[in-house]
Order: structure tokens, then sequence, then C-alpha cells
């Protein structure tokens, strides 16, 4: 399953001392153990804040 073994590997991390959300998402994209878990986790952020965008933006929700 796609994302199953990044989240193995973020789920053991811990994050909470970070101030904001960019300084866990730096810390996290840092990191990931291997170019192809940053790419996807990069994905996967970038299709949040789209879908996101497109909500705020223009009323738009899009069905998973």
């Amino acid at each position: 399953m796609i994302g199953t073994s990044l989240w193995i590997v973020l789920n053991h991390r811990k994050y909470h001392a970070a101030n904001n959300c960019k300084s866990v998402m730096l810390n996290i994209l840092h990191a990931s153990t291997t170019p192809s878990q940053r790419e996807e986790l990069a994905t996967i952020i970038w299709a949040i804040w789209r879908t996101r965008n497109d909500k705020i933006w223009t009323g738009k929700e899009i069905q998973p």
C-alpha cells in the first residue's frame, strides 16, 4: 500500500517541539529516509494544500 512505509517512518519520530506547521513540514521533509519517501510526502502535502485552497477560494469540494 502506498504511504504505509512512509507512515511507519514518520509515526516513530517526534515533532511536538516544533513551533509551527512550516517547521514541522520542513523537519519531516529533511528527516524522511529515502528520496522516494520525500517525493511521496511532498506530493501529499501539495495535494492537501491544493484541496484546501480550492475549498477556501472557490468553494469546490473534491470527493475521494
